[in-house]
């Protein structure tokens, strides 16, 4: 309860989880809750990079903060050209920051390699306003690009 505030008001007040003294968890796996139950209690978490994206979903849920940081910085170790646009929506899903700005600069430095892609075009049909905000820093990064480019025509 001391590290979770979602789990402290569960058997802090008057809940159903604190009238039968147990908690139901069906949208998470029992093996990934086991693990969060493990951090909770030492701080430490083995094969993290294996399951850094269902903890990071765990972490946001449970609103541990500490956890949602470490998954946040192991998912961006493991960053591509294959999985950037999935770690982005991952990221906006479960309201990581730090991994969102760190993926869409990632993206925004690729777009060339990502622009006509399948899984662009994905991203434009189930997440438009994350396509559209990719399009828009892109755009911005290459008109800084354009200022800072002298004209030849200029005298």
């Amino acid at each position: 309860m001391a590290r979770s505030p979602v789990l402290a008001a569960m058997f802090s007040h008057e809940m159903i989880e604190k009238k039968e003294s147990k908690i139901s968890i069906p949208d998470i796996s029992s093996e990934i809750f086991e693990m969060v139950l493990k951090y909770i209690y030492t701080d430490e978490v083995t094969d993290l990079d294996l399951y850094a994206d269902d903890l990071l979903e765990a972490a946001e849920k449970y609103q541990l903060l500490s956890l949602k940081n470490i998954c946040q910085e192991s998912l961006s170790k493991t960053l591509n050209l294959e999985n950037a646009l999935y770690l982005m929506t991952l990221a906006d899903s479960y309201n990581a920051t730090h991994l969102l700005e760190f993926t869409s600069n990632f993206l925004v430095l690729n777009m060339k390699n990502i622009i006509d892609t399948q899984d662009f075009k994905r991203l434009e049909k189930s997440h438009p306003s994350l396509a559209l905000e990719l399009l828009k820093k892109y755009s911005f990064s290459n008109k800084d690009e354009k200022a800072s480019v002298p004209d030849p025509t200029a005298k």
